[in-house]
């Protein structure tokens, strides 16, 4: 339901509430959520990427590998709520061995059989990693919440 106030300079205020019965139809679902992040990184990654054309490997590097665990993590995430959500610690438990098992691995590569600048390489992944977990943690949270 949509509430519309005017305001005393004639600007339309407009506000949006949801009572808890319609609470579900505002759930994001994973795929948008998907989508919005990744619009997100590589709205981002062009941005800094183009002002630092010297750096564009580094920052691709630092960007691509958590977008594409993040966006892996959340359909993952979903799927296991949907079917059987008793599972979910004990899944997100084993996701979060198997993504710093990743992460190491990915390191040794990347500083294995590249050659790079590593400070733009380090900042890019930190600053994009500790996003994309945040992200990943309002989407459980709103999967939580809707669910109750």
């Amino acid at each position: 339901m949509v509430n519309v106030i005017r305001t005393h300079d004639g600007f339309i205020l407009r506000i949006l509430w949801t009572s808890k019965n319609n609470l579900a139809e505002v759930r994001m679902t994973a795929i948008k959520f998907s989508i919005y992040i990744s619009v997100f990184c590589l709205g981002t990654f062009g941005l800094i990427a183009g002002g630092m054309e010297q750096y564009f490997k580094e920052i691709f590097l630092g960007m691509i590998s958590p977008l594409v665990i993040g966006v892996l993590s959340i359909f993952y995430i979903d799927d296991i709520q949907k079917k059987s959500p008793e599972k979910m610690t004990n899944a997100m438990l084993k996701m979060f061995v198997g993504k710093m098992i990743f992460y190491g691995v990915y390191f040794i590569y990347v500083f294995t059989f590249y050659t790079f600048t590593p400070v733009p390489f380090i900042i890019s992944f930190s600053g994009y990693f500790i996003t994309l977990h945040v992200c990943e943690a309002l989407f459980l949270k709103s999967i939580f919440t809707n669910r109750q």
